[in-house]
């Protein structure tokens, strides 16, 4: 999944988190939502993060073998992949969580 998905993936948990109680979101929503719905989004575009560096490694292991050449993997590339999966998702997880938690009542009753 490139980055230029993500914004995309942001609107849509938006209007999920909108769709699924609006009221109570916009009423209740609170820091503790709002950290759950972070924690969820690190956890998922770390898993992402480490599943891209596996693909990664393999990826540069068949090269090495089927076309002959040398590769290296270095593992200051495998961390920074996992801080830009990790940064990404508390960025595209806070943003819409926080949103949700500074809604009006009175406008998310009006969108139903």
């Amino acid at each position: 999944m490139g980055l230029g998905a993500l914004p995309t993936l942001t609107v849509n948990d938006a209007k999920a988190i909108l769709r699924d109680c609006p009221a109570v979101a916009a009423v209740t929503y609170g820091k503790r939502q709002v950290a759950q719905v972070l924690l969820e989004a690190v956890v998922l575009s770390t898993i992402g993060g480490i599943l891209g560096v596996l693909c990664g490694v393999v990826g540069a292991k068949l090269v090495s073998i089927l076309a002959g050449w040398t590769t290296l993997v270095s593992a200051d590339a495998i961390v920074l992949a996992l801080l830009f999966s990790s940064a990404v998702g508390i960025f595209f997880g806070w943003s819409p969580a926080w949103k949700a938690a500074h809604l009006d009542p009175i406008q998310v009753l009006r969108y139903e």
